[in-house]
């Protein structure tokens, strides 16, 4: 017997309960000092593919306190949270979800802010197709 509209709804409300929202804005092109406020993993598509993203918020300058996706590392491209796990915690000898949980408890920890230096370039494919990215450069401090 198939469900009802209250009882789909309901089967969801949790998951959207749970859902976090990213932020969407992107800085322009330039050099920023920020603070990483937040690492999120989440399951994502059809194939249960693991999204981490690290949300980074500015510090200084005309666009302080916004935030924006300074890494964000999907199911082929785990090297940006391996080159920031070398960054903030010296170690990449840790599995993944070890790194993962390490960087939301130093990140998290208000004693210990992690700043960070990023680059953020927007380019052009041979498509036309237009991709803002954001890069850590290092730590500042």
């Amino acid at each position: 017997m198939a469900k009802s509209l209250a009882e789909v709804y309901a089967d969801n409300n949790q998951a959207y309960k749970d859902a976090r929202i990213l932020p969407r804005w992107m800085p322009p092109d330039g050099d920023y000092t920020a603070a990483l406020t937040d690492v999120i993993d989440m399951v994502v598509g059809d194939n249960d593919d693991l999204l981490i993203v690290v949300v980074a918020q500015i510090v200084d300058g005309p666009y302080q306190g916004r935030s924006f996706v300074a890494v964000r590392s999907g199911p082929k491209m785990r090297g940006p949270v391996k080159e920031l796990a070398d960054m903030v915690l010296q170690n990449t000898a840790l599995d993944l979800k070890a790194t993962v949980d390490a960087l939301k408890a130093r990140v998290m920890d208000p004693a210990n802010a992690v700043t960070v230096a990023v680059g953020v370039k927007t380019t052009t494919n041979a498509a036309g197709k237009t991709y803002t990215n954001a890069r850590i450069n290092g730590l500042v401090g």
